[in-house]
């Protein structure tokens, strides 16, 4: 368990914002599977003790490469991002629950890492893929995707590595040097950016996206919660990682600093052990896990060649609450899910169920509640 307090009260420039009262729950999913191999040879993930332990896991997809970002389709299939530079569309066709022969309807991409469907103002349903320095757009029957972002307002090489879209009709997306050489220079911080749905319609203009917090190191998943707040992983991947600074969850204030200890810096919400490389979050809604309804849950990949100078804690899902009293915000990090290899993006199915890639293993896994409903 780990513990982190946070003042309820923040003041930014000129505007003091009071952080709302809230209990959340964050659950980590980290999901690892061996190279690609026959179905009956994938080991299934093992399971850790937890409030909602109660998880059968079985393989959904194998035989990609680099599985990252997944989204469900206005078509139901499942959208799978590839850091190998494409984007898969998984269907479970005949109904034995894994998908049928995988294709690729999206490629050419430099390491897409972030899907996000939305509905333009024109009613075109449409995928937006982030990844190294561009945002692209896609529609179903396209042949190839197009560039409607390519640089950001004074930031040089840029990743995108998770969009959200909010209730106020923007879309946000995390930022982060293109960093993947362990010799690469300090990089510069991260940043969460945001941009009007209606902008994306057309290539989009540099003035139009707009800096909506900042001080970061890596951030990585977004999501936001059934009140609309905001939440980010700052994953501060780093080589080697640094134990003295651990990863963090935060509640992200419109015009926020979070570079610690920068003076009037926004502390965290909760935080994990360095070293962890948290890469996904998201607010589950479902009902197969009733303790985790309304709560986050976060993957951790666990980085496990990073040349750390401490060994990182194995990849895993873990539940996270943040609990506001009298004493303030404090939080707890309980394990979920243990066993998988690199866990990198998540996804609740129409079901309640989750679907989760594994980087290392080339595999997208579902997560299903085996207990019976209350």
């Amino acid at each position: 368990m780990f513990l982190t307090r946070c003042p309820g009260r923040r003041t930014i420039g000129r505007c003091s914002l009071a952080v709302p009262s809230l209990v959340c729950v964050l659950g980590l999913t980290l999901a690892c599977y061996p190279p690609p191999a026959p179905v009956a040879s994938t080991p299934s993930p093992s399971l850790a003790p937890g409030p909602a332990a109660s998880v059968q896991s079985e393989p959904f997809a194998v035989g990609l490469d680099r599985p990252t970002g997944l989204a469900i389709g206005p078509d139901g299939a499942l959208y799978a991002a590839d850091h190998g530079g494409l984007v898969w569309r998984l269907v479970d066709e005949d109904g034995d629950g894994r998908a049928d022969r995988p294709a690729a309807p999206v490629q050419g991409l430099i390491f897409p890492t972030a899907l996000l469907w939305v509905t333009l103002p024109d009613g075109a349903p449409t995928l937006l893929i982030g990844g190294r320095g561009g945002l692209y757009r896609w529609s179903l029957g396209q042949t190839a995707p197009q560039v409607i972002l390519d640089a950001l307002p004074g930031v040089g090489s840029f990743a995108i590595n998770d969009l959200a879209l909010g209730p106020d009709g923007f879309v946000y997306l995390s930022q982060s040097t293109a960093w993947m050489a362990p010799d690469m220079a300090p990089p510069e911080p991260g940043a969460v950016w945001r941009l009007d749905l209606a902008a994306l319609s057309g290539p989009a203009a540099e003035e139009a996206v707009e800096l909506f917090a900042g001080g970061f190191r890596t951030p990585f998943g977004l999501a936001f919660s059934p009140s609309g707040a905001l939440y980010l992983v700052d994953s501060g991947i780093g080589w080697p990682a640094d134990p003295s600074r651990p990863e963090e969850v935060n509640l992200l204030l419109g015009g926020g600093n979070y570079a610690d200890p920068a003076p009037g810096a926004i502390g965290p919400m909760a935080t994990f052990p360095a070293g962890v490389a948290a890469a996904d979050v998201l607010f589950y809604l479902g009902q197969q896990w009733p303790d985790l309804t309304y709560r986050l849950v976060v993957a951790w990949s666990g980085l496990a060649d990073a040349p750390s100078a401490e060994a990182p804690p194995s990849p895993r899902l873990a539940r996270v609450e943040i609990v506001s009293d009298a004493a303030g915000y404090h939080s707890t990090v309980d394990d979920f899910f243990l066993g998988l290899r690199q866990p990198f993006g998540l996804v609740e199915g129409p079901d309640g169920s989750l679907y989760v890639s594994d980087y290392r293993a080339g595999a997208v896994y579902r997560l299903r509640g085996v207990q019976p409903m209350p």
